[in-house]
């Protein structure tokens, strides 16, 4: 799976995602409130290029626009809606969502239970280990007598942020204690961490930022062969952008990308700090072209 993380899981990442052998990619965390108030922002993050399954992520604390939400069109496309319940951003958990949730029990289950009672779809939950105190194994057990799915546990507290190591036996008691299938998360890059956490009785794994700039990382834990250009990447990443939202909004999206692109190319970081300056398409294709007319191509695969 594709983790989904807010302003790098966009329409473009999570078709290269599945290009590469993606089981299940999720859209970038999307309010619910703002779907219920027809926020245009707010479906503009619900455009999809990529072919299921595909699960739409929802934030939020109140049952009633869940429940709502569930029946829009908008949502029909979608195979999953993940409620997120994990996010530890200041502002999202202040609001009462995200990591909040994990400490109101009653609440998360209502919005579970809100969403089931109003869809057929399958219903999952993206969760942490707790706020401060662990508490993931009894929240794993209530979101399972709510109604959810599956669960995507990331192996840390919301007061570490992305600070630490994931805890993976953690992550694994959660795995054990429930019945509905779970996908680890957090710290996952190889096919080492994929093992350990599929043959010890996780359902699977989520990727987030190891899957950043370099898509292929599912086709490496595959097994399977891959090619990839990251010049034609690049390019075409920045073509998708400009299709879906405003070209200045395209070309500024586009500039963290690029950072995650080269990150670890010999002599990236020029085109990095090119990139920063760009304010059209036109300079930034030209940046991107130049890069490797001097450098020459860059390719990656595995046949």
């Amino acid at each position: 799976m594709l983790a989904p993380m807010a302003g790098y899981t966009d329409a473009p990442t999570r078709v290269f995602a599945k290009r590469y052998g993606c089981g299940i990619t999720v859209t970038e965390m999307v309010s619910a409130q703002s779907l219920v108030q027809a926020n245009w922002q707010a479906k503009e993050l619900l455009t999809t290029f990529e072919q299921g399954p595909v699960a739409v992520q929802l934030f939020g604390h109140n049952p009633d626009h869940f429940a709502k939400c569930a029946q829009m069109d908008c949502l029909q496309k979608f195979d999953v809606i993940d409620v997120n319940m994990g996010c530890p951003v200041r502002k999202i958990v202040s609001n009462g969502d995200g990591s909040a949730l994990m400490g109101n029990v009653k609440l998360a289950s209502e919005i579970v239970t809100a969403l089931k009672n109003n869809t057929d779809k399958v219903v999952s939950v993206k969760m942490r280990l707790g706020q401060k105190s662990k508490n993931a194994v009894d929240f794993a057990k209530a979101m399972e007598q709510a109604g959810a799915d599956y669960l995507t546990v990331h192996g840390r507290t919301a007061t570490q942020m992305y600070s630490g190591v994931s805890d993976k036996e953690m992550v694994l008691t959660v795995a054990k204690a429930v019945a509905i299938p779970v996908f680890a998360n957090g710290d996952v890059k190889t096919v080492d961490d994929f093992n350990f956490y599929t043959q010890n009785g996780c359902h699977g794994v989520a990727i987030g930022r190891g899957a950043l700039g370099r898509p292929y990382v599912f086709a490496q834990i595959d097994g399977k062969d891959f090619q990839f250009d990251l010049q034609s990447i690049m390019e075409e990443h920045l073509q998708q952008l400009t299709k879906i939202t405003k070209e200045n909004v395209a070309v500024n999206e586009m500039k963290k990308h690029v950072a995650f692109y080269m990150k670890g190319v010999y002599c990236g970081k020029q085109l990095v700090i090119d990139a920063m300056t760009a304010k059209t398409k036109e300079e930034m294709l030209c940046y991107i072209q130049k890069w490797f007319k001097d450098h020459g191509t860059y390719c990656i695969g595995r046949t």
